[in-house]
């Protein structure tokens, strides 16, 4: 046990392989590349990832993006475990292009139904524990769960020139993965129910965000990790080493 110890301490392969192997299998660093997660992350907020915390991810050369194992599991994962939870914010490959990585945050996963309306977000679940302490709502003979995460960090941009998300999901193409209804209640909304194996993911800066109400739903062979500490950042309104929520 001892020359083991020596050889990873005391010589520049043994160094390299151990630094690589946290790189791939335990922590990760990367940078916030927009203003999508305002308030809870800003722009250039250099934050860590668990990578083990929904399974091990297959690894990548850094830049080349070439995998280090066969997908064998046919899951984007050398190991598998649980998903992300409601509520966690996630590291995920973008899923249009999966040398991209993006970071949003988990708002409904496998089995739960998702309404989308203009700066609403409903949220039905049959987990029973979700609709705990939160705002709830009867529609369509169902509780919802009214703009879950609040609390969080969540908001919706008062600026009239933002580009709200909602009226560029009305004219959008690419809004795959949701389908617009209409109800005299509640006027033109959203729907979508994920299948297995789908979380969708939305940026807390709402009305400024390019998530899941645009590419979809994204699928467990994406998911990379969650996001758990900043490690510094540049803004004097944020907090260097402060935990993310």
């Amino acid at each position: 046990m001892k020359k083991i110890l020596n050889f990873f301490t005391q010589t520049w392969i043994g160094s390299f392989g151990l630094i690589f192997s946290i790189y791939f299998f335990i922590i990760q660093h990367f940078i916030v590349p927009s203003a999508s997660m305002e308030k809870t992350m800003l722009v250039g907020d250099i934050f860590f990832v668990k990578k083990f915390s929904y399974g091990i991810p297959i690894p990548r050369l850094p830049f080349l993006e070439i995998a280090l194992f066969p997908d064998i599991n046919n899951n984007g994962h050398l190991f598998s475990s649980n998903g992300p939870k409601k509520g966690d914010i996630v590291v995920f490959r973008f899923p249009k292009n999966d040398k991209k990585y993006f970071v949003k945050r988990c708002v409904a996963t496998e089995g739960d139904e998702v309404i989308y309306l203009d700066k609403q977000l409903l949220i039905h679940s049959k987990d029973s524990d979700f609709f705990k302490n939160k705002e709830t709502i009867s529609f369509k003979n169902k509780l919802w769960v009214l703009n879950p995460f609040l609390k969080n960090g969540v908001n919706y941009s008062k600026n009239k020139n933002d580009g709200s998300s909602f009226s560029q999901l009305l004219n959008s193409k690419n809004s795959i993965d949701m389908i617009k209804k209409t109800d005299s209640k509640i006027g033109v909304y959203f729907y979508k129910k994920l299948s297995k194996n789908e979380y969708y993911m939305l940026g807390d800066n709402r009305n400024n965000s390019y998530d899941s109400r645009f590419f979809g739903a994204v699928k467990y062979k994406y998911i990379v990790g969650k996001a758990f500490f900043t490690f510094f950042s540049f803004s004097n309104k944020k907090k260097t080493f402060s935990f993310i929520k």
